[in-house]
């Protein structure tokens, strides 16, 4: 299994902030959108707007990387706009991640035990 998922959870998005978290979260999502690799960039609020998660699959190691690179800044600023982020990393991550930004806890499962293959369908929105 080459694919690495990721889910993000933006904590405590405070209502002085949602407009901005929401502006900086859609630059997050343009980012996205031109990267070959990246196969899933799902945003979810809950029903206060006070929690965020993101749901992300990426093609491969390379693909995370270079989403990493081309979102850092962002991030930074979704991270303290959303009140810090918890990170869970499914799959193997690039050896070269870099620093872990202030308010990011990060969790990794890298050893893959079993699981299904689901075909990809084209999802209408």
């Amino acid at each position: 299994m080459n694919n690495i998922q990721v889910v993000a959870k933006f904590v405590n998005v405070s209502s002085a902030s949602l407009a901005d978290f929401k502006e900086v979260a859609a630059e997050a999502l343009e980012i996205a959108q031109r990267e070959p690799g990246v196969l899933q960039y799902d945003w979810f609020f809950d029903d206060r707007e006070t929690v965020c998660v993101v749901l992300e699959t990426y093609q491969d190691a390379e693909a995370l990387h270079a989403h990493i690179s081309n979102v850092c800044e962002t991030f930074g600023r979704l991270i303290e706009l959303g009140g810090g982020c918890d990170l869970q990393v499914f799959g193997a991550l690039p050896a070269e991640l870099g620093e872990t930004p202030a308010g990011l806890r990060r969790s990794v499962f890298s050893t893959y035990f079993q699981g299904t293959v689901r075909v990809a369908r084209d999802r209408v929105r």
